[in-house]
């Protein structure tokens, strides 16, 4: 395992489109940790307003904060990638542009990081919050810590409802930068958490998940994640079904269907969304996406009952919208007889 020298560097990755209103609150988390040695990167998408020259202010201010910019708006993804391909740093933090970060956040996962041996730590989110929030975090609390050692446990508390769970975002986390010598997130598409996150659970030796509150979710109310309807929805199917095909390859059943029972849930969202917004161009992903649906319907792993189930939430989208809940994957847990 990897041991902290004295002054390990850790890269902060931030890219940042239009973000003039939430870049400084941002960056002034960063400026404000209790843990010195730190390099910021900030990745230029391309932005129109007054982000980037604010940005310059700050590289002229510190010279821990560097700025890349991209040729043209490229998404997140590659400008994720191009800050890991800048990053010097032994380990590796991504934070948001409209998000923050408490004052002792590097500091707390490192001490976790190097006392506990693990390539990742996950701390808990908190969500909703405003330019006028506060960093309220009290660092001298107790928390909570669970450490997962074994690979296949990790993977399948992705899926398993338990508190302790590996969330699926790569924000709120460390890692060692071993993690990201083969994985890059993948172009072109949104939702690409969820097409790197189970592939660095697994490959993490190691991996510390506490409940503190340290990273802040800022709503910008600007994400496309937050439309009404937009076509790159569909991209989460096609970074579940690489999920589901990693699983199956690891052998890893249970992850497998729970993954499956989640695809399934999905499509039934899109399809729904879909009809709800129809018009010549979205026909054509209509049927692609029901055609999908019956293939994990009728998956190996999905039992009568969860076939039943969401073909009785397909029909009755009011009823059966409890169906997809953490209290729901939890009970399904508790049938394995895994909880821990």
């Amino acid at each position: 395992m990897h041991a902290l020298k004295e002054k390990s560097l850790v890269s902060v990755i931030t890219p940042f489109y239009n973000r003039e209103r939430y870049i400084r609150k941002c960056m002034d988390s960063i400026l404000s940790q209790t843990y010195p040695h730190w390099e910021l990167i900030l990745v230029d998408d391309g932005s129109t307003d007054a982000t980037a020259e604010i940005c310059k202010a700050y590289t002229q201010q510190d010279a821990r904060i560097k700025m890349v910019t991209n040729e043209s708006n490229s998404g997140v993804a590659y400008s994720r990638n191009k800050g890991l391909d800048a990053a010097t740093g032994e380990y590796i933090v991504f934070v948001d542009s409209d998000d923050f970060i408490t004052n002792c956040y590097i500091e707390r996962f490192l001490q976790i990081a190097t006392g506990q041996n693990c390539e990742m730590v996950q701390c808990k989110m908190k969500w909703g919050c405003t330019l006028d929030s506060l960093d309220d975090f009290d660092k001298d609390a107790h928390y909570f810590m669970t450490v997962h050692r074994d690979r296949n446990d990790a993977s399948l508390s992705m899926h398993d409802g338990r508190d302790s769970r590996i969330g699926g975002m790569v924000c709120a986390k460390i890692y060692h930068r071993r993690l990201f010598e083969n994985i890059r997130f993948p172009l072109d598409k949104i939702h690409e958490d969820e097409a790197v996150m189970h592939r660095l659970v697994y490959e993490a030796n190691g991996i510390a998940a506490i409940d503190s509150l340290m990273y802040y979710q800022v709503d910008s109310g600007s994400s496309i994640m937050r439309d009404t309807f937009s076509k790159k929805r569909y991209d989460i199917i096609d970074q579940l079904e690489d999920r589901y095909q990693f699983w199956l390859e690891k052998d890893l059943t249970d992850c497998a269907a729970m993954t499956a029972h989640r695809i399934g849930v999905q499509l039934i969202e899109l399809y729904r969304s879909t009809k709800q917004h129809l018009n010549e161009d979205n026909k054509a992903l209509l049927k692609q996406y029901a055609d999908t649906l019956p293939r994990y319907i009728d998956a190996p792993f999905m039992t009568e009952e969860k076939k039943q189930l969401h073909l009785f939430w397909l029909d009755n989208p009011d009823e059966g919208k409890w169906y997809f809940t953490i209290s729901y994957m939890r009970e399904e847990f508790y049938k394995l007889q895994e909880w821990s």
